[in-house]
C-alpha cells in the first residue's frame, strides 16, 4: 500500500475492489448476492451474507460448523437449498470451488451447478472469478 500511496495510485485495488465496483454498477437495486469466494466483497458493497453459514463461504462444507449454526439440523446440501431459496440475483465464484470438491459436498455442488445451468448466465470474468446473474424467468 505504501508503494501505491507514494506513486499516487489508488489504494483500493485488487480483485475484491474490482468485483465490488462491478456489482455496485450492476446491482443498483441491492438484490441478494451469493459470494462463494471473495467474501470481503459483502462489506465493500454494504450487503449481508445470505445465511449465517455464508458469512465465510467454506463453512458450507464443514458439517461441524453447520451443526453449531443450525443445532445439528443442516447439511451442505440443505444449506445450499436454503441459499437458493433466497433467490440470489448474483453469484460470484472461482471456476472451481475447492471446498465444494470434497466428497461430503457433492450434493451441494450438484445443486449449485444445476442452479447455474438452469437459472443463471455468466456476465463477467475478472481475474479468474466468474460473476453470474439470474436469468429473468
Amino acid at each position: 500500500m505504501a508503494e501505491r500511496f507514494l506513486a499516487s495510485q489508488p489504494l483500493r485495488h485488487g480483485s475484491p475492489y474490482a468485483i465490488a465496483d462491478y456489482l455496485k454498477s450492476q446491482n443498483v437495486e441491492n438484490q441478494p448476492v451469493y459470494l462463494l469466494n471473495q467474501h470481503l466483497v459483502y462489506w465493500l458493497i454494504d450487503a449481508q451474507p445470505l445465511t449465517k453459514a455464508t458469512t465465510h463461504p467454506s463453512t458450507i462444507s464443514k458439517q461441524y460448523l453447520l451443526d453449531a449454526i443450525h443445532e445439528g439440523v443442516s447439511s451442505p446440501e440443505q444449506e445450499m437449498q436454503n441459499i437458493f431459496s433466497l433467490v440470489p440475483e448474483f453469484i460470484v465464484k472461482h471456476r472451481d470451488v475447492d471446498y465444494l470438491s470434497r466428497p461430503e459436498s457433492a450434493a451441494a455442488r450438484q445443486i449449485l451447478e444445476t442452479q447455474l445451468n438452469m437459472n443463471y448466465h455468466k456476465i463477467q470474468e475478472m481475474s479468474g472469478i466468474l460473476i453470474y446473474r439470474r436469468i429473468d424467468l
